[in-house]
């Protein structure tokens, strides 16, 4: 079970890379960056920043870089803009995450899930089995970054497209 000082470690974003590919986010809690022009990444950040101009974007709190917050039934709604929706279950457990490190803050919120090219979104609410499989998820993670080297490749079909490619495959 993790503690709160070593929670801090653990970025929503890390969270997101460990369902996707426990390697990447291995790599990603080393700070070993991929190319920052390597096309899928240009094409994400260019949908995060042309996406949802009017509304206020990129709120940090803590650890955590929020794409953006609308305002919801008087509570927050915590969202994250994702280019497609191929890795929709990492991107909610990666919603899932803000909100239960907010509530761990005394706040409760709501998130939402927006593909903007897909032109679809997806409510989150952190409800008690969502948030033990976060829990869950956390522990699993603060395991996967005290390994000292990266756990064995397993290829998926997120690796055709992923930034850490030539790390894994040259």
């Amino acid at each position: 079970m993790h503690q709160n000082n070593q929670i801090s470690n653990i970025t929503p974003s890390l969270i997101n890379a460990y369902c996707i590919c426990k390697r990447k986010a291995w790599f990603q809690s080393r700070s070993i960056n991929p190319e920052q022009d390597y096309s899928n990444v240009s094409i994400g950040r260019t949908i995060d920043e042309t996406s949802y101009k009017r509304q206020k974007k990129s709120i940090t709190i803590d650890n955590m870089k929020i794409d953006l917050i609308e305002e919801s039934e008087g509570s927050p709604m915590i969202c994250e803009i994702k280019k497609s929706s191929a890795g929709k279950k990492a991107a909610i457990m990666q919603i899932a995450y803000y909100l239960y490190r907010l509530k761990e803050m005394g706040l409760e919120a709501k998130g939402r899930l927006l593909l903007p090219k897909e032109r679809k979104r997806e409510t989150v609410e952190l409800d008690a089995e969502l948030e033990e499989e976060i829990k869950k998820l956390v522990n699993e993670t603060e395991e996967l970054i005290l390994l000292d080297t990266p756990p064995e490749l397993k290829r998926s079909k997120f690796c055709r497209k992923c930034a850490y490619f030539e790390f894994c495959f040259t």
